[in-house]
């Protein structure tokens, strides 16, 4: 089931492109995460607003009811760029085929049409201001999407040992396993600082914006809602704990198989570097001249009378979550050293 949703929406997603459809990485923004959990609402609406966005796996957190896995129905925004790239010009209904398109066009700042393409992303790299229009990611509220990854990763790497203990298994299942709870968590980590000096954008035209304007700086309490996420799930002390008998059970992979597996570089698990890169990622894209710039122009955005995010307000509180141990005369383990060397870098 979950193979094949996946072939289902990989293809609608490359015919949409042979049809003339851009990628739409803000289309997987518009449901919230109780509806994505909800098999009846996503068997009916899919888990975006469009085919054409990169759509994260909506895998529901113990306890919740399991949405479908992968967006299986075509969006409300496909349906809208399919009629204005084909419907045919009736007479008898429009004018001239100019006035059609304008009335078809004029549909969109509807919220489900939301639309932002690779010039609005740039590969979720910190030239992209909109932390909706971002790959991967799924909800109306991607922070508490990436959140729950995290928890489910941790949950993950807990289980392991209880899942994959059988006799016959081979322990290179434990490394590939681990590695995909490794996996989600980067992609959190990576995809939650979007949010710091975030702008969310769209393209309404004057006199067909519902008094939008193209540019809204993330409010306050989001980016600090972001920055919160961080400090507790990647830069506190006490994140990262994996048991010594787990580690020893990394097997890597020898032999090539038509999967493409095989035993490049250490042949054990490279544990501190993993971990370094997933706290460093975020790390340095806080730090970016981009990013930082845009924190420190947004200040101007702010409505009056809203307290404004500011620079000083981003280092102290990633400072206070990477040096913690100081205030408190705490050893500092390993994985720490390694983050706070970056973050003196």
């Amino acid at each position: 089931k979950y193979v094949h949703e996946y072939v289902v929406s990989l293809v609608a997603h490359e015919v949409g492109h042979t049809l003339g459809l851009r990628h739409n990485f803000k289309a997987s923004s518009i449901y919230s995460l109780d509806q994505l959990h909800n098999p009846e609402f996503t068997r009916q609406h899919g888990t975006s607003g469009s085919v054409m966005d990169y759509h994260a796996m909506n895998i529901s957190p113990k306890g919740k009811p399991q949405g479908d896995f992968y967006h299986l129905a075509l969006g409300e925004y496909d349906f809208w760029a399919i009629e204005y790239a084909y419907k045919p010009f009736e007479s008898n209904e429009f004018k001239s085929e100019s006035e059609m398109l304008e009335a078809i066009a004029s549909k969109s700042t509807k919220p489900e049409l939301i639309y932002g393409t690779d010039e609005d992303c740039f590969g979720n790299s910190p030239r992209g201001i909109d932390p909706t229009a971002t790959l991967f990611d799924l909800s109306s509220t991607p922070i508490e999407y990436f959140s729950e990854r995290m928890d489910m990763a941790q949950e993950l790497w807990r289980n392991i040992p209880s899942k994959l203990d059988i006799k016959g298994n081979r322990f290179q299942t434990y490394r590939s396993s681990f590695s995909q709870g490794i996996s989600e968590y980067f992609g959190a980590a990576r995809g939650i600082p979007r949010y710091i000096g975030g702008i969310y954008t769209n393209r309404a035209h004057i006199g067909n914006s519902g008094g939008k304007v193209p540019y809204t700086a993330v409010p306050a309490a989001e980016q600090r809602k972001a920055l919160s996420v961080l400090a507790t799930k990647v830069f506190a002390a006490d994140v990262f704990t994996f048991s010594p008998d787990l580690l020893n059970r990394l097997a890597g992979e020898r032999s090539e198989d038509f999967e493409g597996s095989i035993w490049r570089g250490r042949l054990d698990y490279p544990i501190h570097s993993i971990i370094a890169g997933i706290q460093s990622s975020p790390l340095y894209t806080l730090y970016n001249a981009d990013v930082l710039t845009r924190v420190y122009d947004n200040e101007m955005r702010f409505a009056a009378g809203e307290q404004p995010f500011t620079l000083a307000e981003l280092f102290s509180t990633v400072r206070d979550a990477i040096w913690s141990e100081l205030a408190k005369g705490e050893a500092i383990n390993s994985f720490r050293r390694d983050l706070q060397r970056s973050h003196i870098s």
